[in-house]
């Protein structure tokens, strides 16, 4: 799992901008279809999309492999995306990312607990990212888009978000990333999509919601998606989880920008400890090994 700073970096940028669009999309198609009708659309036709793009290299995938990824798949899909999108009528974009932004202190705290030694520098990272975090969460509870509830869904669909990150490496073999991914999409699309025909109506099919519906597809399950999985194995579940402290700043812009949502400046000023925290968290350290002497 080695990465270039300059590479992580843009992965980072890239991957946090695509995801927080997503939460934009959310909120927008949640105002025309159920939860899991949306999820069931984005992941059943995403993930065909990417089998199919690479259908030649499933040879390499074991029955074993196969499980484990669609586990993981469940997890990231079904059960964060899922509750995500269960909560945004009660919670704003800039919310929902803020929520997410959990991620890294849990997967770092779980890691600490189960004897992985961790660098002052990440911790100090995490604890301010985590204030900024916080702080952010605070300033809009009090602007009207946002309940308990939703914020309640939110930290139950983050629970699962952390759980299948720190299984990935572990359960989803190495191999194409857009096989993968695809897997993990449509082992969670399925199911969704029969929960939606059973418990929700038919989505109102608006411009808004198709144009909302394709940018989750395309951006964010297929984009999104398949870049997390890249960074996760190739930066570790610890420095990639990190990467979550940078949606919740994108994704106040946007929703401000897009959907009118309230962006206070205390919120905006919570991004300088935030960003901090990302350029701790993931800093590298040096190396410390003193050349031999020859005889």
């Amino acid at each position: 799992m080695t990465i270039s700073p300059i590479r992580l970096a843009a992965l980072t940028l890239v991957w946090a901008t695509l995801w927080s669009g997503a939460f934009v999309a959310m909120k927008v198609a949640s105002d025309h279809a159920g939860a899991y009708t949306i999820v069931g659309i984005r992941c059943t036709i995403a993930g065909a999309v990417m089998i199919a793009a690479a259908w030649g290299a499933r040879k390499a995938l074991t029955r074993r492999g196969l499980a484990g990824t669609a586990v993981v798949g469940l997890l990231n899909n079904a059960g964060y995306l899922g509750l995500m999108a269960t909560a945004m009528p009660n919670l704003s974009a800039g919310m929902g990312a803020i929520v997410t932004a959990l991620t890294p202190l849990a997967v770092l705290v779980i890691s600490a607990l189960r004897g992985r030694a961790l660098l002052w520098t990440q911790w100090i990272g995490c604890v301010l990212g985590f204030l900024g975090v916080v702080g952010s969460a605070w300033t809009r509870l009090e602007s009207g888009e946002t309940s308990w509830t939703g914020v309640a869904t939110s930290l139950f669909a983050v629970s699962c978000l952390v759980v299948g990150t720190i299984l990935t490496p572990k359960l989803v073999p190495p191999g194409s990333p857009w096989l993968s991914t695809g897997i993990q999409s449509l082992a969670a699309g399925v199911p969704a999509l029969a929960v939606a025909l059973l418990f929700e109506d038919a989505p109102e099919l608006t411009t808004r919601f198709l144009v909302a519906e394709a940018y989750l597809i395309v951006g964010a399950s297929v984009l999104a998606m398949t870049m997390w999985l890249t960074l996760i194995r190739q930066a570790g579940p610890d420095r990639a989880a990190v990467a979550h402290f940078l949606p919740p700043l994108i994704s106040i812009a946007l929703g401000a920008l897009l959907l009118g949502e309230d962006a206070s400046p205390l919120a905006l000023a919570m991004c300088i400890p935030v960003a901090i925290g990302v350029a701790l968290a993931t800093r590298r350290p040096r190396s410390t090994a003193v050349p031999r002497k020859l005889d």
